[in-house]
Formats: structure tokens, C-alpha cells, sequence
């Protein structure tokens, strides 16, 4: 799998170990330790990702969270 940033063109290939789909946010980081997404605590992580998605889509279409490893980056 490729993630690519669509800001800067920056590739990272990956391969996909897992996919984890919940009804909300809450209910993803909830399940993970907050370290799996870069953060220190559930509050801290559901602030950070309110600034990208809104309640209402999350309702609408639920969450995915996909955990992958890295293979290389653009960057290294």
C-alpha cells in the first residue's frame, strides 16, 4: 500500500496488517493504546482528530483505523 501526502507529494509504502472499523472515534482509541496514533491519552487524540473530521460524517460513515507497517519512506 501507498500513503501519499497530498500536500507535498511525499510517498510512504506500507504493508497493511490490520483494519479496525467502530461506530466512533471514541470507540477506536478506546480499544488502543494512545501510543498506536501518536498520542498520550484518548482526550488528547479525540482533540487532535475533531479538527479533521466532523461529528456528523463520523456518524454517518463510522471510523476506520488501519495499522500498517512501514517499508519505506520518500523521506529516508
Amino acid at each position: 500500500m501507498v500513503f501519499e501526502n497530498r500536500g507535498n507529494g511525499e510517498k510512504i509504502f506500507s504493508t497493511i496488517l490490520n483494519l479496525y472499523t467502530y461506530d466512533t472515534f471514541s470507540d477506536l482509541f478506546e480499544s488502543h493504546p494512545p501510543s498506536t496514533y501518536g498520542g498520550t491519552s484518548k482526550e488528547e487524540s479525540l482533540k487532535n482528530i475533531q479538527q479533521y473530521y466532523a461529528k456528523e460524517d463520523e456518524r454517518k460513515f463510522g471510523v476506520v483505523g488501519i495499522e500498517f507497517s512501514l517499508i519505506q519512506s520518500d523521506s529516508i
